[in-house]
Formats: structure tokens, C-alpha cells, sequence
């Protein structure tokens, strides 16, 4: 009970100094020495003209800072790091943590003490937050309400990290659209779960299986303009061919259907890669090869984020 009551301790302590490590990493990151660096992260993120709004810019400094390799391989946190050997060990593992970032819209179940525990929509997990400003940074965000944020490992619990945003409580809709386009950007965000990870390899091999069972291969070579009428006809067996273990397809009129339906133009691999022969298709994943990408590619994700006038989104700087 002692060691836990002191390793709580610790951790709190941690919460508290992590604004200040904060406040020297963001000066740090500014540094003459990482302007082009920057600049260059920027023109990928905005265009040419590298400006973008003010919440845009905190948060691509952000992960400026805690995820992008520099030409030497490093990140910038760990350039702060290694140039900061009077840090305790605790603090300097905690900053080298932070480069486990995790993003996602977040929806608020309830208060813990300071905290706020939510669940994030995309990986399905739930994380225990806090803000290095103290819980007042908190206090407009109620149980309901989801938060796009970026978030920082500190012991077992999280630190809000960059401009955070929040959809008020019944704004379902627009944070699922919000899920919908992170997930389309980076479908790898739901593999934190490990549960969804196993998920993911299952429908792997399933669909291996499959594809191997239409085309006698994992490997198939077509002539380009042979290539829509294949992948045609193997979105017709996945949805009439395939059958679960209660012997019925993805057919309309299926209780038990599974496969999502292809659309009936021609629909190429993800992985097909064109060669001078036509077009090779290498462990085709499919449509439904994980299930960030069945989620996401059976709603087809295309709209832009909800808009701040209409949904009520608030920011703050964390």
C-alpha cells in the first residue's frame, strides 16, 4: 500500500513538472538550428505558403517536436534529452515517452478526481486524462462531450498535448464523421488495441484464404484491361461464394452477412502495382482486410471536419 500510495505520488509530481518540460521543449523546438526542418514539415502540411491556423500550426509543432526524424534519425525530444544530462531519470523517460502519441476524438464518460476518463472512438480503448495546466483546464468539459486531442503517456495516465478541441454532448454524428476521416488518414491508429490488432491478422489470413481459393494463387498477373472483370467477379464469390459456418453468403437477404458489397465498376487492389505486363496483385488485402479499413471504406470517408460555427467546437492551448 506504501509503494503504491508513493508511486502515485511520483506520478502526480510528474503531472505538475510536465508543463515546465513542456514550456523548454516547445523553446527548444524553436531553435534557429530546426527552422528549416520545420519549414519543410509545414510546406507538407499547408502548401507553399506554410501558414495554417493557429490550433493547425500548435499541433504540427507538436509533433514536430515528439514524432518527426530529423536527418540524423532523431526526433527533437530526444535532441532535448541528450542535451539535458541534469534531468532526473524519471522526468527524462517520461519525455521520451511522449513520443507515444496518441490521436483520436475522444468522448467523455466522467470525472476521476482531476481527471477525465474517456473513450477514445478510434482504437475502442479508455484513457484516464489530466491537463499539465490543472484541472481548471478542464472544467468546461462535460460528461457526454468529445475531445479531439492528442495525448501524452505520464505513468498509467495521459496528458493533453497541443491545441485540444471539443464537440459538446449529442454531436454524435459529427465526431463519428471526425473518427471516420482520422481513420482514412491513419488506419494504423486502431491497431493499439490489441484486440482489434488480433481482429485485424484473422480477417488477414480469412481473406488469403479466400483470395487463394478464387484465383489458385497468392500471386495473380493480368493484362490491364482484364483486371476490372477479375476483380469483379471476385467481389461477386466473396459476397455469393463465402459462407460462414451457418452455410450462408454475404447475399442480400443473409441474417448472417459479413462482407460489405463492392460496387459494380471495376475496383483495383490496394497493393496492385503496374508493370510492363499489366497489373500484379501481391496477397490482395481486399475491402475488408482489417477492420479500421472495412469501417472506413464502407462509409467512404470524404467529408472535412465539422466546421467550428456549427458544432460548437471550443480550442484551447494545452
Amino acid at each position: 500500500m506504501g509503494r503504491a500510495s508513493a508511486a502515485a505520488r511520483g506520478q502526480a509530481d510528474l503531472v505538475r513538472r510536465s508543463g515546465d518540460l513542456k514550456r523548454e521543449l516547445v523553446d527548444f523546438a524553436q531553435q534557429r538550428r530546426f527552422a528549416r526542418a520545420f519549414r519543410q514539415v509545414a510546406r507538407g502540411r499547408f502548401g507553399l505558403a506554410a501558414v495554417g491556423e493557429e490550433w493547425e500550426v500548435a499541433n504540427l509543432l507538436d509533433a514536430f517536436m515528439l514524432q518527426h526524424r530529423l536527418p540524423d534519425g532523431r526526433s527533437v525530444v530526444e535532441q532535448f534529452v541528450a542535451e539535458h544530462s541534469e534531468l532526473p531519470e524519471q522526468e527524462r523517460d517520461m519525455l521520451l515517452g511522449w513520443q507515444d502519441v496518441v490521436e483520436g476524438i475522444f468522448q467523455v464518460k466522467r470525472r476521476q478526481g482531476g481527471a477525465l476518463v474517456a473513450d477514445n472512438l478510434v482504437d475502442g480503448l479508455t484513457y484516464r486524462v489530466r491537463s499539465n495546466m490543472g484541472p481548471a483546464a478542464l472544467a468546461t468539459v462535460r460528461p457526454g462531450s468529445f475531445l479531439i486531442a492528442r495525448l501524452l503517456p505520464v505513468g498509467d495516465q495521459w496528458l493533453l498535448s497541443g491545441v485540444a478541441s471539443m464537440l459538446p454532448a449529442g454531436s454524435r454524428v459529427e465526431a463519428g464523421q471526425v473518427a471516420e476521416e482520422l481513420l482514412a488518414r491513419r488506419p494504423e491508429l486502431v491497431f493499439r488495441n490489441p484486440e482489434r490488432l488480433a481482429r485485424a491478422w484473422e480477417l488477414q489470413r480469412e481473406e488469403r484464404c479466400h483470395f487463394i481459393a478464387f484465383f489458385g494463387s497468392d500471386l495473380v498477373v493480368l493484362p490491364g484491361p482484364e483486371v476490372a472483370e477479375h476483380m469483379r467477379a471476385y467481389a461477386h464469390f466473396l459476397v455469393n461464394g463465402v459462407r460462414d459456418e451457418k452455410g450462408q453468403s454475404a447475399a442480400p437477404g443473409s441474417s448472417t452477412a459479413s462482407w460489405p458489397r463492392c460496387p459494380t465498376t471495376g475496383c483495383l487492389p490496394s497493393c496492385a502495382k503496374r508493370t510492363r505486363s499489366g497489373w500484379s496483385s501481391t496477397r490482395w488485402k481486399g475491402s475488408t482486410s482489417s477492420p479500421a479499413s472495412a469501417w472506413s471504406k464502407r462509409r467512404s470517408p470524404t467529408r472535412s471536419w465539422p466546421r467550428t460555427e456549427s458544432t460548437g467546437r471550443r480550442y484551447w492551448g494545452i
